[in-house]
């Protein structure tokens, strides 16, 4: 049963609960015993044979959400007949209490009682859930001001000032299990600040990492189903929206790169390129597949760092073309102009320069990945090429000298506290992306096929180092001699 232009006399005359999904009855049910009168289902509330309903809605569902007295979630459910209620055994969710000692290592502790719960409430229940894996659903849940979670084990009940469950009536505890995206409304609350807004920052790219995971129906919604969230950050920043990245960090946003085969974080989803165009190449939105950023960007990973970096490129032009109903939706065609430096780099594609260190590199980095290298000021940068996608590889390894063009972005140096008292160590990188020429070739038009990072070495005929007890930041921030500006534009 859905909302078309044939259903639609039908479901305005009334229809019988029983003609509906198990869903859809259990909702019906749960609203009338809060007394609330109106339910939205989206499947019966928007025509889904009109694009132009579809078009008009989409770009309000964000208000929609945002606007609820409730969200009511099937979180369990892999489809309208999974139901919201699971038969289920509330002894299980009891805490265990242990007798023991913490560190129990330690013998001088005393033995005490400790209270233990066999699962991870939140991540368990709710992130590793099916409705979880499903594109829409992440901006449904982050808008509304409170959503009631029906999962197998429990109900669990989040909004903008607490997360409890069943088991943690009184909240679960911050730091154990809690969403990394965290609620949206306290969080642009104070955006006013200037270290506000750098946390708002970085909590989108947790977002988009959390996004790209999803799977999607329609290719298309990509951007559409993220629009809700884009608009309450385009409103509480006053930024630029380009294609799911924001205009002041642009320098950071593009420097997102796929994950795969990837020790650190496994997704069974392998990254390739959208078959239908929906982004431009350097936006994250152009890939089916899990992206995120380097931990060196995201302040909250590395707390204690101290974090100086300049952007190598300057902005010229940004032009999206979008649906006239929603600019942060879907998109039709996208560019952008700078000026920057072009760098040739070499690659191993074939796993020649340390081939006993093989599997421990692409264990670390993912299968997608492979070793770069390139010279600027006498000194030798060696680091990772990560590909955007598993074809691009093949593609390249046919090139004569494996030499593949890169764009430096970003310079980057961050300095964290040593094992010795006061006293740091500095680590400098460089980031950026690596272009390929379009089919259509046009002079000074690139796509993007990948991401690169690399670090400042000593290259001695034995083996190759950090620089040692040398501050390489100064030189390069001043001598950097990438050769002349050029400018080009990413499609």
């Amino acid at each position: 049963m859905k909302l078309t232009a044939d259903t639609f006399a039908n479901l305005v005359s009334g229809i019988p609960p029983s003609s509906l999904p198990k869903t859809f009855r259990n909702a019906i049910a749960l609203s009338r015993e809060f007394g609330i009168r109106y339910l939205w289902i989206d499947s019966l509330c928007i025509l889904q044979d009109s694009s132009v309903d579809w078009q008009q809605q989409g770009a309000v569902m964000g208000q929609i959400y945002k606007s609820c007295a409730l969200c009511l979630a099937a979180t369990s459910a892999t489809s309208c007949n999974g139901g919201l209620f699971f038969e289920r055994d509330p002894y299980l969710l009891q805490p265990v209490h242990v007798l023991g000692r913490w560190p129990f290592y330690d013998t001088s502790q005393p033995l005490e009682w400790y209270t233990c719960f066999v699962q991870a409430p939140y991540s368990n229940n709710i992130m590793l859930a099916p409705l979880n894996s499903r594109g829409w659903v992440l901006q449904e849940r982050l808008l509304a001001p409170r959503v009631l979670h029906c999962t197998k084990k429990e109900l669990i009940w989040e909004c903008n000032e607490i997360i409890a469950s069943e088991t943690f009536p009184g909240g679960i505890q911050a730091g154990l299990d809690l969403n990394p995206a965290e609620r949206l409304v306290p969080l642009l609350r104070s955006t006013t600040e200037e270290k506000r807004q750098d946390y708002a920052y970085n909590t989108w790219m947790r977002i988009v990492k959390e996004y790209s995971r999803c799977i999607f129906t329609k290719e298309n919604d990509i951007l559409i189903a993220l629009s809700g969230i884009a608009q309450e950050w385009q409103t509480a920043l006053g930024d630029v929206y380009l294609a799911g990245l924001w205009k002041k960090t642009l320098h950071v946003g593009l420097l997102w790169y796929t994950v795969y085969g990837h020790d650190k974080d496994i997704t069974p989803l392998v990254p390739r390129r959208s078959t239908l165009w929906r982004a431009p190449t350097w936006s994250w939105a152009s890939i089916n597949g899990q992206v995120q950023w380097s931990r060196d960007l995201d302040p909250q990973l590395r707390p204690n760092a101290e974090r100086v970096s300049i952007p190598l490129f300057e902005l010229l032009q940004g032009q999206i073309t979008t649906s006239e109903f929603n600019i942060t939706g879907q998109v039709y065609s996208a560019f952008i102009k700078i000026r920057g430096f072009l760098v040739q780099a070499s690659v191993d594609f074939n796993h020649e320069w340390f081939p006993g260190k093989t599997m421990n590199f692409n264990s670390e980095y993912g299968v997608d990945t492979r070793r770069i290298r390139f010279q600027v000021g006498g000194l030798v940068y060696r680091g990772v090429l990560h590909l955007d996608d598993l074809e691009t590889l093949g593609y390249l390894e046919q090139r004569p000298n494996f030499q593949v063009t890169c764009l430096p972005l970003l310079l980057l140096r961050s300095s964290q506290p040593s094992l010795e008292p006061n006293l740091r160590t500095d680590e400098l990188t460089i980031e950026g992306l690596v272009l390929d020429l379009p089919s259509s070739y046009e002079l000074n038009k690139y796509e993007r096929i990948g991401h690169f990072k690399v670090s400042p070495v000593d290259e001695s005929p034995f083996h190759g180092t950090e620089v040692p007890d040398r501050s390489p930041w100064e030189d390069c921030s001043q001598d950097l001699d990438f050769g002349p500006r050029v400018e080009l534009t990413l499609i």
